[in-house]
C-alpha cells in the first residue's frame, strides 16, 4: 500500500554573485534523440521516454496535486543554463511551454494549498565570479508557467520548503555574497505575495554558514522546518526553526555539497553527500550503511514521491568521470538505493 500524501521539500544551492537582471519568458526548442533509457518502470507500466539532458543544479520537486516530479533547468557545463520543464510519473514528459528564463539554483517547492510548484530567483550566465541573479516568482500549475507580481520582492539567493506548522512556503537565505554573509532573511509566501518574518538568529553563529550551499526540510518527527550548513566548507551545522527563532542543533551530519529531503514514508530527512547517504531521525544524523547507489553525486535535485513513498535523486556531477554531468534517476525506499532511468 503506497503511504499517505503528504507534504515534500526540497534542497536547492544559492547562487553566485548578485547583478540585476532583467526577466524574460522563454519556451525551450524540442530537441531530436535517438537513444531510449532502460526504466525499471512503477506500477502500471508507462511507455520508455528520453530522459532530460545530463545537468546539475536543477529545480526539482514533487507535484503531490498530479502525483509528478517536476524539474526545472539547470546548467548543462558546457555554459548553457537551461530553461526545460520536465515531468516524470514513471515516464519523461518534456513541456514545451514558455516560462523562466535559463538558471540553476533556483528555489522550488510545492504549495498545496494553492496546487502549485512556487519557483523563486536563481542564477545564470557568469563571467568571472560575477553572474547575473534572479529575484522573480513563477507558478507551475500541471501545464503552464505563470510570472507571479508580488508588491514585495525578496532579494536574496536561497532555499525554500513548505512549513507545515504555518501552512504556507518560506524561503531562507542571504543578503549579498560576502563571506561571512552581513545578514539573512526569511519570507513566507501568502500565495500573491512576500511577506517577510522578523528572525531572531541566536548571535551570529548562524551567519557563519556558507552562503553557498545548504538544505531547508521539514522534520517529520517534530514538524519544525531544519536548516542544514557548513561553515568554512567542512563543519556541518543542523539549526530548527520554531515559528519564532532559529535554534542551534548540532555539528554532526552530511559533507560540503549534500543533497537533502523528507522522507515521509520512514519519518526521516535522507541526506547523500557524495561519499554516502544520511538519515536524520529527529534527534540527530546517522550514516547509513548501504551497500550501493548513485556514486558520488554533488548538486543533484531531491524530491519525495509521495506516490510511491520514494525519496526521488536527479542529475547531478560525478566527480569520478572527469565532473560528467549525469541524467540519471534514483529513489530510496528507506533501504536502498534503486535506479529508474
Amino acid at each position: 500500500m503506497r503511504p499517505p500524501l503528504l507534504i515534500l521539500s526540497v534542497l536547492l544551492i544559492a547562487g553566485c554573485a548578485s547583478q540585476p537582471t532583467a526577466e524574460q519568458s522563454t519556451s525551450p526548442t524540442p530537441p531530436s534523440a535517438s537513444s531510449v533509457p532502460i526504466l525499471t518502470p512503477r506500477t502500471p507500466t508507462p511507455a520508455p521516454s528520453l530522459p532530460p539532458t545530463g545537468r546539475v543544479d536543477a529545480a526539482s520537486v514533487w507535484d503531490s496535486t498530479r502525483g509528478q516530479l517536476v524539474i526545472f533547468g539547470g546548467f548543462d557545463g558546457s555554459n548553457s543554463y537551461l530553461n526545460d520543464t520536465w515531468t516524470w510519473a514513471g515516464s519523461w514528459t518534456q513541456h514545451y511551454v514558455a516560462g523562466p528564463s535559463g538558471r540553476r539554483h533556483a528555489a522550488i517547492a510545492f504549495d498545496p494549498v494553492h496546487g502549485v510548484a512556487l519557483l523563486y530567483g536563481g542564477d545564470g550566465p557568469c563571467q568571472g565570479n560575477s553572474c547575473l541573479q534572479f529575484h522573480d516568482t513563477w507558478a507551475w500549475d500541471g501545464s503552464a508557467w505563470s510570472k507571479m507580481n508580488p508588491v514585495n520582492q525578496p532579494s536574496i539567493g536561497g532555499v525554500m520548503t513548505y512549513d507545515p506548522t504555518s501552512s504556507s512556503i518560506v524561503l531562507w537565505g542571504f543578503l549579498g555574497q560576502s563571506f561571512p554573509p552581513t545578514d539573512a532573511e526569511m519570507w513566507k509566501w501568502t500565495g500573491s505575495d512576500w511577506n517577510q518574518v522578523d528572525v531572531q538568529r541566536t548571535g551570529s553563529q548562524l551567519l557563519k554558514l556558507d552562503g553557498y550551499q545548504f538544505g531547508l526540510s521539514p522534520d517529520p518527527v517534530t514538524g519544525l522546518v531544519m536548516l542544514v550548513g557548513h561553515i568554512d566548507g567542512t563543519t556541518p551545522n543542523t539549526w530548527e526553526w520554531d515559528g519564532t527563532k532559529w535554534s542551534f542543533i548540532g555539528t554532526v551530519g552530511p559533507a560540503f555539497q549534500f543533497n537533502m529531503q523528507e522522507d515521509v514514508a520512514t519519518k526521516t530527512v535522507v541526506a547523500e553527500d557524495g561519499t554516502g547517504t544520511w538519515s536524520w531521525d529527529g534527534k540527530g544524523w546517522s550514516r547509513l550503511a548501504v551497500a550501493s547507489g548513485p556514486g558520488k553525486l554533488q548538486e543533484a535535485g531531491m524530491a519525495y514521491d509521495a506516490s510511491d513513498g520514494w525519496v526521488l535523486l536527479f542529475g547531478g556531477i560525478d566527480p569520478d568521470t572527469a565532473y560528467g554531468m549525469r541524467n540519471d534517476l534514483w529513489a530510496w525506499d528507506g533501504q536502498v538505493w534503486r535506479q529508474l532511468t
